[in-house]
């Protein structure tokens, strides 16, 4: 028990039940009385011996009797609302004050059977000057109390707030849901795939935080247009090259002629994808009347000749996969021909980059006050 007590105190010992678990039992309250307390513990143990009150109620009556020997002391017994919130704040109030009226005792020790019951310490401190605590906890740990008590708020909290309820019952109701409408056409096989792929694409958006950048992007519809044309372009990519390489396996075909298949049909779709931020690149530097536009346009020619160079390696692993002599021209041609993109690509790159910055750096020193020179006879800028 929390608190000190000098052997010369009336004490009121108060016991509480936030949910009123002993009213549903017929017993009225408030109770006033050691005798009284324990007749209505003894009614409460009848009615409901598995209830943790009963425990707690006779806890309380115990309680009384070890310091009956040293205090005056005194027992009362209030309730609670079986609503709980507000309902039972406001009942406690009304038999507190009820109590307080009828005893002359105004120091309080409280007694509770749960954990969770401390929350109405504010409300007793408004009528008694509380000087002890006691919690009485019957054959379970508190440990293992606060545990329950903590796991029920969380699953309150995950069922009411709509940020928890949409991740923990919203999407996998959404996999459910399509799970249950598949498997009614006896499509048990694609109903899982389906459940797995909703799944899947859920924990993909959270994890990386996917559905909170598109509701940023909502509010930039050019940037959500651009986004969603990269997107459409890879899907349908992707979409060819699993078919491609899937029909190439069907049929047999060594791995190398499926990946140079795909590297020759299909390697335009995965540069334009990255051609289409690249070119927005270059409207927005037009607009700005910026230098780097040049930088923009050198990486266009850049996907183009990479274009180029992905095919030629298509074409040299088609060479080693059907398994034919590769001539030393053939060889020279091809390594000399990838070579020589290989240096276009970096030559204009790192080209496009330098010009860039010396005009720049060209445009600050014009635009420096102390580069302008003043005509003194027409103060015009020279």
């Amino acid at each position: 028990m929390r608190g000190e007590v000098s052997s010369k105190d009336k004490l009121l010992l108060i016991y509480v039940d936030f949910d009123d678990d002993i009213g549903q039992c017929g017993i009225d309250t408030p109770i006033l009385g050691v005798d009284k307390a324990f007749k209505a513990a003894q009614k409460f143990a009848i009615c409901r011996p598995t209830d943790s009150d009963v425990n707690a109620l006779f806890a309380t009556i115990k309680i009384a009797n070890e310091l009956s020997a040293e205090h005056d002391i005194d027992v009362a017994v209030v309730g609670g609302d079986p609503r709980g919130g507000t309902w039972a704040f406001l009942r406690l109030a009304h038999e507190l004050e009820e109590v307080r009226k009828r005893s002359s005792i105004d120091k309080a020790i409280v007694v509770f059977d749960s954990v969770e019951d401390e929350k109405v310490l504010a409300v007793v401190r408004n009528y008694f000057r509380l000087v002890g605590v006691e919690t009485v906890v019957v054959e379970q740990s508190r440990s293992i109390e606060t545990a329950y008590t903590l796991l029920a708020k969380y699953i309150k909290k995950a069922i009411e707030e709509p940020r928890y309820s949409k991740l923990l019952m919203g999407y996998p109701g959404a996999a459910i849901l399509l799970f249950s409408i598949l498997a009614l056409f006896n499509l048990v096989r694609e109903g899982l795939l389906a459940l797995l792929l909703v799944l899947s694409v859920a924990m993909v958006v959270r994890g990386f935080n996917l559905d909170t950048y598109i509701s940023r992007l909502s509010r930039r519809p050019a940037k959500l247009l651009l986004i969603g044309l990269v997107v459409i372009t890879l899907l349908a990519a992707i979409s060819f090259t699993t078919i491609d390489l899937y029909e190439h396996l069907q049929q047999g075909s060594s791995l190398g002629i499926a990946v140079a298949s795909v590297l020759k049909n299909y390697s335009y779709l995965y540069l334009m994808a990255s051609a289409i931020p690249v070119l927005s690149k270059v409207v927005g530097a037009i607009v700005r009347g910026s230098y780097r536009v040049l930088f923009y346009v050198a990486l266009l020619i850049d996907i183009v000749l990479l274009y180029m160079l992905l095919q030629e390696f298509s074409y040299m692993i088609m060479l080693i996969s059907i398994q034919r002599p590769i001539t030393m021209s053939e060889l020279i041609r091809h390594g000399f021909a990838s070579s020589l993109l290989i240096v276009a690509i970096i030559v204009l790159t790192v080209s496009a980059e330098l010009a860039v910055r010396e005009l720049s750096k060209k445009r600050r020193r014009e635009a420096s006050p102390t580069s302008q020179t003043f005509a003194p006879s027409s103060g015009r800028i020279l």
